[in-house]
């Protein structure tokens, strides 16, 4: 088995750091940031205190990537957890500076209670149901699928393992007449919407409107 640095982290693939590890999207991870600089120039925190929770946040931010990046793992928020103790100790820090250190961290929390409430009421993620989905729509004559993003296709293939046999080749896509595009959580899956306008394939249907979405084209 060959070893050795793969690098399928992207920078797109970043990006999902500062919009999920607060849960308050790109506003958030702003006001989060902004929290940390007031923190660390402006509290009355020792400066060996304010360099240990610095280093502590810094690690796993430099390190999850890179270490996923290596291994060719799939890049998730949930892996970088170890970083809100650190932030949470600053943002509290933060509180007592002046009335504008004030003002970021009550803009903060509201900003995880407005996202808190959206995702409760938001539906559920179903995984299962659109793998099946797909399954029972690729079964036709002449039909593949597609993924948005292409890194997303372990979480369909974990329930259905013979989806990786029925992949489009996104370089070619004049062989089939049938495309099932499934769109995980949040993705503006604008390239393979633009692979498949240049292929001259029209969206017929909205199979699935929930997350993941799944649009059935025709050409």
């Amino acid at each position: 088995m060959n070893s050795g640095a793969r690098f399928t982290v992207s920078g797109k693939d970043l990006l999902v750091i500062p919009h999920e590890l607060m849960g308050t999207g790109y506003i958030g991870a702003g006001l989060t940031l902004l929290a940390v600089i007031i923190a660390l120039g402006w509290s009355s925190l020792p400066t060996e205190q304010k360099f240990f929770w610095a280093l502590y946040a810094a690690i796993p931010v430099v390190l999850v990537p890179a270490v996923d990046a290596y291994f060719g793992y799939f890049l998730a928020a949930r892996q970088l957890i170890f970083v809100l103790v650190p932030i949470s100790i600053l943002i509290a820090v933060c509180m007592p500076v002046h009335r504008w250190g004030r003002w970021v961290t009550v803009a903060l929390l509201i900003g995880m209670i407005y996202e808190d409430v959206r995702w409760i009421r938001r539906p559920g993620e179903g995984w299962q149901a659109a793998a099946t989905e797909l399954m029972l729509q690729t079964s036709q004559p002449r039909t593949c699928a597609l993924f948005a993003p292409t890194g997303s296709l372990a979480l369909y293939t974990f329930f259905e393992p013979d989806l990786r046999g029925r992949l489009c080749d996104s370089n070619d896509l004049a062989v089939p007449d049938r495309i099932v595009l499934a769109i995980g959580l949040d993705d503006p899956s604008t390239d393979a919407h633009q692979r498949l306008d240049r292929a001259y394939f029209q969206i017929v249907a909205f199979l699935r409107t929930a997350d993941p979405r799944i649009e059935l084209y025709r050409k």
